[in-house]
């Protein structure tokens, strides 16, 4: 009896390495990959839009850009598989289908090197923030 016990209890501290470990790893990585992004910049619009509109999201991406030193030279790639809820169609921003007020716009420069900026309408707030495709 004492000896299932203590095999009880090894099976159980092995388990719960293993589990911590997984979990561990996980946050790691995400923090790992998280790190390669740019920091999240915060717009102030002058106005609460009814959903994002894509030059107001072509505007502020542009500008977070310039604010991680890379703007200068870039320009952004048309995409045109989105719609507006309003009937329009998006040239530039790929729109999130279920959340259209989140999205994302993809930049190129002269030398060719590719941006992606993730844009987020929160009421008056925009959040750009460059990310690195995986």
């Amino acid at each position: 009896m004492r000896k299932a016990g203590i095999v009880a209890l090894i099976l159980t501290a092995l388990v719960g390495a293993i589990i911590g470990g997984v979990f561990w790893f996980e946050h790691a990585l995400h923090k790992t990959l998280d790190a390669r992004n740019g920091p999240p910049h915060v717009f102030r619009l002058s106005e609460c839009p009814a959903f994002l509109r894509e030059d107001i999201a072509l505007t502020n991406a542009l500008a977070a850009l310039v604010l991680d030193g890379h703007g200068d030279s870039c320009r952004p790639v048309p995409d045109g598989r989105t719609v507006a809820p309003d009937g329009r169609r998006d040239e530039y921003l790929a729109r999130n289908a279920v959340t259209p007020n989140d999205g994302w716009i993809a930049f190129t420069n002269t030398s060719g090197q590719y941006f992606y900026v993730d844009v987020h309408l929160d009421g008056q707030e925009l959040t750009c923030r460059r990310m690195v495709g995986k």
